[in-house]
């Protein structure tokens, strides 16, 4: 454990960030948990039911505090789309008050209808299933007549969420589905009115001796759901989109699957398809004010409560530098894992988390609480998390190149969007698309060569570069091998992997000359050792008989 502590030592900086420490004693007798799809469980789209739901952050953090929180487990969507409670008709009164696409005032406005009794509990509307039987309550009236010890959520995403990640023109020309939303920033929620609703949330909730953690929201394009030019390069090949653009997964798997004749590449001519450098940095600064809000709410002393920052936002999460037991985690989706054990924090919609995407948000959670009311939940395990990981389903643990978590946001998103052979959908340890970097040495103790991209296997087409760092007293001298005219002195180098490519790096003594081929090396130190070997032989005093 003291391996993933020191690799994500920044999560418990970035949690209290802002904040100082309430000394306060707080209890998590009775945990409850309010927000939108982040906080109920939603993966793959909208399902949200007793499959995902127990592996949901709430849960995991429930476990670690050793304390109960009842889920309102919902059965399996039909194919109409409608669930009920697995608990109908025996209702229990519930502790996660959440559901799909709630706003901040949606919590206090929405209310639970009664289900006639000719439908046997079954409805689409996820407010009258998770509060059943709460007739007539709001989700934020739900939890305060509970009097919670300790209240924890998600707010705020879909203040924004659906209007930033909207369709384009994918659904124009869709018979009774003439609806056109262009990626952009308008319609999100103002600022005031998120204020408003915040404000609303927070003084319903806080009392003296209770608990309360709000995390805040990534911005663009960290959400998963945008690919850069790169990215959409990657997953669907060459494109028209401009360069410094993003577009959004339900037009890159539109274009992928091609269902439609107008689901083309020719889409991205469109500016309705893509984002422009102009609106990310629109939405990012309403983002931006939205996490501020929340930073300032819960900094008034009039309303302490904790903050914890969303994990996707992690500089280890977007590098790629966090590690589980030999795992990569990171928060991309549309890419190849080319053989390498790697895993995303979100599932394939883009917008909601994995399992072990849940599991790193009651991490954050924990250490945020930890770290502002001088509590001392345990965080999981190193051993917990593999365990996670390797029952993940959107996670290819088994190596076939496949990801096997439900997808119904869209039909085309249950397809194999994510590996390189689409007839096959088995990538193999190395996929039919790769192209393999060899890295050779002259003088090999001299210096080493790194990447800039995570290798030896890359997409077709993509570009590496490459960096010679010599020891002290050794310099760089060129390249050899598939490089631009055989020779090269750049440091650094790029080379486009359009094919298996072998390169070689030639090092040599700083300004001696040229360098000693490195089996002459290798020769020498032999000589060396096998001769102070012999020395030490020739001057060993004799041993005594006995």
């Amino acid at each position: 454990m003291s391996y993933i502590r020191t690799i994500t030592g920044a999560l418990v900086a970035s949690a209290s960030m802002g904040q100082i420490a309430l000394a306060q004693p707080v209890s998590f007798e009775r945990l409850r948990a309010l927000g939108d799809s982040l906080t109920i469980g939603t993966q793959g789209g909208m399902i949200s039911d007793e499959r995902n739901q127990p592996r949901s952050w709430p849960a995991i953090l429930a476990r670690q505090m050793g304390t109960t929180l009842y889920l309102p487990l919902l059965e399996e969507m039909t194919l109409i789309g409608n669930q009920r409670r697995v608990d109908y008709p025996d209702y229990q009164y519930a502790h996660v008050m959440a559901f799909n696409g709630v706003s901040v005032d949606d919590t206090y406005m929405k209310t639970c209808e009664e289900l006639p009794w000719y439908v046997f509990g079954w409805d689409w509307n996820h407010i009258n299933l998770v509060l059943a039987p709460r007739w007539g309550e709001s989700l934020l009236s739900a939890v305060v007549s509970d009097n919670p010890t300790f209240v924890v959520g998600y707010l705020g995403a879909n203040d924004y969420m659906n209007k930033v990640m909207a369709k384009g023109t994918v659904m124009e020309n869709i018979p009774f589905v003439e609806e056109v939303e262009p990626l952009d920033g308008s319609g999100m929620r103002p600022q005031d009115l998120f204020l408003r609703d915040y404000e609303v949330v927070i003084h319903a909730l806080y009392q003296p001796g209770r608990g309360i953690c709000f995390g805040t929201m990534p911005v663009l394009p960290d959400v998963p759901g945008l690919l850069s030019k790169q990215q959409l390069t990657d997953f669907i090949g060459p494109n028209p989109m401009p360069d410094g653009c993003y577009t959004d997964y339900i037009i890159a798997a539109a274009i992928y699957t091609g269902l439609l004749p107008e689901w083309t590449p020719e889409m991205l001519t469109d500016d309705r398809n893509y984002y422009t450098p102009a609106e990310i940095q629109y939405i990012n600064d309403q983002i931006a004010g939205y996490n501020n809000t929340i930073r300032s709410l819960a900094a008034d002393p009039n309303h302490p409560f904790a903050v914890a920052e969303s994990p996707i936002q992690m500089p280890e999460i977007t590098s790629g530098a966090f590690r589980v037991n030999g795992w990569r985690i990171n928060a991309e989706v549309f890419v190849n894992n080319l053989g390498k054990p790697r895993a995303s924090i979100m599932s394939t919609d883009t917008v909601h988390m994995s399992d072990i995407g849940h599991a790193l948000t009651a991490m954050a959670f924990i250490r945020a609480i930890n770290a502002f009311y001088g509590t001392s939940i345990p965080e999981p395990t190193e051993s917990e998390l593999t365990a996670i990981l390797n029952n993940d389903r959107f996670v290819d643990n088994d190596g076939d190149g496949r990801i096997e978590g439900l997808s119904c946001n869209a039909f085309y998103l249950s397809m194999n969007l994510v590996y390189g052979d689409a007839l096959t959908g088995d990538s193999g340890e190395v996929p039919r698309n790769a192209k393999v970097l060899t890295i050779g040495y002259v003088n090999g103790l001299w210096g080493s060569v790194t990447t800039d991209v995570e290798g030896p296997e890359y997409f077709e087409g993509r570009t590496v570069q490459l960096t010679a760092t010599p020891v002290d007293g050794r310099t760089f001298d060129h390249w050899e091998g598939d490089v631009p005219g055989g020779v090269s002195t750049d440091n650094p180098l790029t080379i486009t992997m359009d094919a298996d490519k072998s390169v070689v790096a030639v090092f040599k003594c700083g300004g001696a000359g040229a360098a000693l081929p490195l089996a002459t090396v290798l020769m020498l130190l032999t000589f060396a050792r096998l001769a102070g070997r012999f020395v030490k032989t020739k001057t060993r005093p004799a041993r005594r008989p006995g």
